[in-house]
């Protein structure tokens, strides 16, 4: 069963904004080397700025992000045709005693990034 969730939610408001990827993979190999620039933008309207890379040379510009439920567990969807971005993620909100602002794991099948949010802190 998949269906989008109303977007007034705390993950909502957690998600939406600038983030940096500290670290990324795909298909279990580090590419940070590979993105052209480092940063995630989840706007308001559920548009995305995402990083293109190497291994994906054009823009997408129908690209979006939703919360879907597929079998009662929340997914973030990056909907692009990015292959290293597009996919459902789980997420996993940390926190570090390093850094004093709101980090995130995410992990699809093929994609695993660590990012933190720019401005925040909690």
């Amino acid at each position: 069963m998949i269906f989008s969730c109303k977007p007034i939610n705390v993950d909502y408001q957690r998600v939406k904004g600038q983030w940096v990827i500290d670290y990324i993979e795909y298909e279990n190999k580090p590419i940070n080397n590979k993105i052209l620039t480092n940063n995630i933008n989840f706007k308001e309207n559920n548009e995305i700025f995402i990083p293109i890379t190497y291994l994906t040379s054009k823009k997408d510009n129908n690209q979006y992000w939703e919360f879907i439920k597929i079998n009662n567990r929340k997914y973030l969807r990056i909907n692009t045709t990015n292959i290293v971005f597009n996919g459902n993620y789980k997420m996993n909100f940390v926190r570090s005693k390093n850094y004093k602002g709101l980090l995130i794991e995410l992990k699809s099948n093929s994609t695993y990034i660590k990012a933190h949010k720019l401005l925040s802190q909690y």
